[in-house]
């Protein structure tokens, strides 16, 4: 059940997100940032096209971090028993990401 709600969360962080970068609005009359990746021109596809792999989730990931180091953080939390990390993105102000607690 927790690898279950593991990859839930992902996939809602991950659609969350990234459809901020969307070229085409997902939201009516909302400003998007030209200088945030997409997730296609990141992984070379868009969202829906198939299933994204978690190198590819982290990939993007890092890839919104690289672009926007202000305003996004990833935190490892931990590893899967394959030994891969486990993330979850902050998202926010520069003011707000500099006074999270390092943990």
């Amino acid at each position: 059940m927790h690898a279950f709600k593991y990859y839930l969360a992902t996939a809602i962080l991950f659609f969350a997100v990234s459809s901020f970068a969307q070229t085409k609005p997902m939201w009516p009359g909302a400003e998007y940032s030209a200088d945030i990746p997409t997730v296609e021109s990141v992984l070379g596809y868009a969202i829906g096209e198939r299933i994204t792999s978690h190198a590819d989730s982290l990939k993007y990931f890092e890839a919104l971090v690289a672009a926007a180091p202000k305003r996004i953080t990833l935190v490892e939390y931990g590893k899967t028993w394959q030994g891969r990390s486990l993330v979850y993105a902050v998202l926010g102000s520069g003011e707000t990401l500099a006074n999270l607690p390092v943990f």
